[in-house]
């Protein structure tokens, strides 16, 4: 698990965010299940770095409230030196064509498994951050 933060490398990408601890990539995504939307990530390489972990949470609220929005966080590390992209789709599971977002994170995994972006493109292949 993610035990250390480089706050040098917590870029943001709107309200999206991605942090990277060592060989650790962490990604938080603004979500809100109850509109039919979900996060989806895909891989290009599972060689080069592979999905650990996935969670969603919720925002803080007051009782009884409905449709209230929270958190997609994924959690990647780095397992062989390489290059790859990690693909992240915003859709309903029956509008796949049809996603709101997405991004397309290029990332570098080095000889000592750290993990280091190379850029993040928007839906539109629009470059939001380069290294």
């Amino acid at each position: 698990m993610v035990t250390a933060c480089d706050k040098d490398k917590e870029e943001m990408m709107g309200k999206d965010t991605y942090k990277i601890y060592g060989n650790t990539l962490e990604i938080a995504l603004s979500a809100n299940p109850t509109t039919g939307y979900t996060w989806h990530s895909e891989v290009s390489d599972e060689s080069v770095i592979s999905l650990k972990d996935s969670s969603y949470k919720e925002d803080e609220h007051e009782s009884g409230m409905t449709g209230v929005g929270g958190t997609q966080t994924y959690i990647f590390e780095g397992i062989k030196e390489g290059r790859c992209e990690i693909s992240l789709l915003y859709y309903r599971n029956w509008e796949k064509e049809e996603h709101t977002a997405d991004y397309a994170i290029s990332i570098t995994v080095a000889p000592d498994l750290s993990v280091s972006v190379e850029n993040v493109l928007s839906k539109d292949r629009k470059i939001i951050q380069t290294a």
